[in-house]
């Protein structure tokens, strides 16, 4: 479906924007149903007590790779000195997720309607997943800390699907 991107290749991306910015930051999200780990960069510089949240994640299903080259393009421009990157940097909290779906991503699986239930249509009161559900805990404390205004769930559909955009 598109062109590779594993687990591997998230650590390569953390390591990377570690070396270009202090500032960013590799977290561990959560240990997946098959003990792999689900990680993710923070990246801030901002000042304020309460910056704007900024979430950012990829690949709740595993087929969709074309989403973690997104996110990892996006992850490389803000680490960046592009002016803009610098300026969200230093008035934002921005967490990005280069692939949710660990699991299905490391051994080739799609996770589409995944049994017992397709990861992306995990977030509810009680998500089967433990990555969705630190993912939902996350989102909580950040929402609570000083609100998350900003969420983006990256897929990859054909190029005939609809593309939906949500806003409040």
């Amino acid at each position: 479906w598109g062109p590779p991107f594993t687990p591997r290749d998230t650590d390569k991306l953390l390591a990377e924007a570690a070396e270009m910015l202090p500032a960013a930051k590799s977290f561990e999200l959560a240990k997946t149903r098959g003990g792999r780990l689900v990680r993710g960069l923070r990246v801030s510089e901002a000042t304020a007590s309460k910056p704007p949240g900024i979430w950012v994640h990829a690949r709740q299903h595993a087929w969709e790779s074309g989403s973690c080259w997104v996110a990892r393009g996006f992850a490389e421009w803000l680490v960046s000195a592009d002016a803009d990157a610098k300026w969200l940097r230093a008035n934002a909290e921005v967490f990005v997720v280069p692939i949710m779906d660990v699991d299905n991503a490391a051994i080739g699986a799609g996770g589409k309607e995944a049994i017992p239930r397709d990861h992306n249509r995990d977030w509810d009161d009680a998500p089967v997943y433990p990555e969705v559900a630190a993912a939902q805990r996350m989102i909580s404390e950040i929402h609570q800390k000083h609100g998350l205004d900003v969420y983006i769930d990256l897929h990859n559909p054909g190029w005939d699907d609809p593309i939906f955009f949500f806003g409040p």
